[in-house]
């Protein structure tokens, strides 16, 4: 972790004192070239701020007996967030510009506005993501405003909007001290402050996911809210998604994968990358979202496994309901994904149909295989970053082999015989395994785990820091 504090601000340092020579040799002014830059940085880096940024909370129990309010808790926990590394490092680029490029060619009171607007954005953007932080804790949905921002943005560029020469005039009336753009961070940043502030006053404890009347009422058109109610299977599933909601860790890597996905989605639009490194993004992407979710897939629950197998007969559905849900979120992740890349004509549709049926049948099998062997212990308290917990060679094996091995088969058949050939040599095995996919998980699956329960338990037992 120090080493990590060390290397990022370093990396941006050199970067700042390197940045009139970069700028030089690109083409046209170097000024524009640093301000087509602006937008995209700053959605890059709320993206990042909300899935990385740490929030300066503390339990409010140990302050309950000492005479504060909650004014007051609510005032320091606005403070503290202000101070953060990601506040820092833009600068160790930006005062350097400013200082060798803006002052020698606008002045003083060109590069005073510059300065001031881009620090009013940064900060911004950094409570911005505290306010996002706290929302996605009670409504999960939020997490994914930063990236959805993100992704509008390079969409409207992809066709032939003007996303970056908008960047550039921002960049140019931030110069010349346009009282609307330096006014207009201020403005959000005060009703964001206010908004957090507000938040804050009404309820300190926020990490609480609901579902409001009207999803419910969705829920039970839909036929999903027996879900929450009736059978094993259904029973286990919706505590499956509890636990991954409410608790910090699995909450951060479903984040992740959200922005993940986002960036797969843009290097598939990229036509400058090879056939082959298309198709390897492309069978990632199919199966990230669960296969971030299955890479920990019984240690979720490693601090209360005992009670599970403490109910006779209760594994088998136990696992199927994991099945279920790594099927729910290839469905989530897929769809709204396939018909962007419809949309932007980068995709064969049977392509896509034959890999997510592989990744459904072959690969979610693969991982409950492997699964078995994870004796890790994970604390889901700690966040994700920086933190080995659960974290096994197993892992890395499974994903080269749900990756290499529908690739494989594909370019195989494709090459020797047809097209149709090599959609048939991935489709036909997953619909085969989906089909039996209950009949695996009882004969394969859970009988192996319950070979390996014991040495499983006391891995889960152990508490690795």
């Amino acid at each position: 972790m120090c080493l990590f504090l060390i290397v990022i601000p370093a990396t941006f340092l050199a970067l700042g004192l390197l940045i009139k020579p970069i700028l030089a040799q690109l083409k046209g002014d170097v000024i524009s070239n640093f301000n087509s830059a602006l937008i995209w940085y700053f959605a890059a880096d709320l993206c990042l701020r909300v899935v990385i940024q740490r929030l300066p909370t503390m339990p409010v129990n140990s302050l309950l007996p000492l005479p504060f309010s909650r004014r007051e808790i609510a005032t320091s926990f606005i403070l503290r967030s202000s101070i953060n590394l990601f506040n820092l490092v833009p600068l160790l680029v930006v005062i350097p510009f400013v200082t060798q490029v803006v002052f020698q060619i606008h002045g003083v009171n060109a590069s005073i506005n510059y300065l001031l607007a881009v620090v009013g954005w940064i900060l911004v953007n950094s409570h911005t993501a505290v306010l996002i932080q706290l929302l996605q804790k009670k409504r999960f949905i939020y997490i994914v405003i930063p990236g959805l921002l993100f992704l509008g943005l390079y969409l409207l560029e992809l066709f032939n909007s003007r996303v970056t020469i908008m960047s550039q005039g921002i960049g140019f009336e931030m110069l010349q001290g346009n009282i609307f753009v330096i006014l207009l961070p201020v403005l959000l940043l005060i009703s964001i402050l206010y908004r957090i502030y507000s938040l804050l006053l009404k309820e300190l404890y926020v990490d609480l996911n609901t579902l409001h009347r009207p999803w419910w009422f969705a829920l039970k058109i839909a036929g999903l809210d027996e879900f929450t109610f009736s059978g094993e299977i259904k029973r286990n599933l919706w505590l499956e998604v509890n636990l991954l909601l409410r608790n910090k860790r699995p909450r951060q890597v479903l984040s992740m994968a959200i922005y993940y996905l986002i960036y797969f989605v843009i290097i598939l639009n990229d036509d400058s990358i090879s056939q082959t490194f298309a198709l390897c993004t492309f069978v990632v992407f199919i199966s990230f979202l669960p296969g971030l979710y299955g890479q920990f897939l019984f240690s979720w629950e490693s601090t209360f496994f005992d009670g599970i197998f403490s109910r006779p007969g209760a594994l088998t559905s136990h696992v199927l309901a994991k099945y279920y849900l790594m099927c729910l979120m290839l469905i989530v992740s897929g769809l709204p994904f396939f018909v962007i890349l419809s949309i932007t004509h980068k995709i064969d549709p049977w392509l896509y149909l034959s890999m997510t049926a592989f990744t459904a049948g072959v690969t979610f099998f693969l991982i409950l295989f492997v699964g078995t062997n994870n004796d890790g212990r994970i604390d889901l308290s700690r966040g994700h970053m920086l933190n080995s917990q659960g974290v096994k060679a197993s892992q890395s094996i499974v994903a080269a082999i749900f990756i290499m091995l529908p690739i494989g088969l594909y370019m195989f058949f494709t090459h020797f015989v047809s097209a149709l050939a090599g959609y048939l040599s991935v489709g036909i095995p997953g619909v085969i395994s989906f089909a039996l996919h209950r009949y695996l998980v009882e004969r394969v699956v859970v009988p192996r785990f319950q070979r390996l329960k014991y040495t499983n338990l006391t891995g889960y037992r152990t508490m690795n820091i």
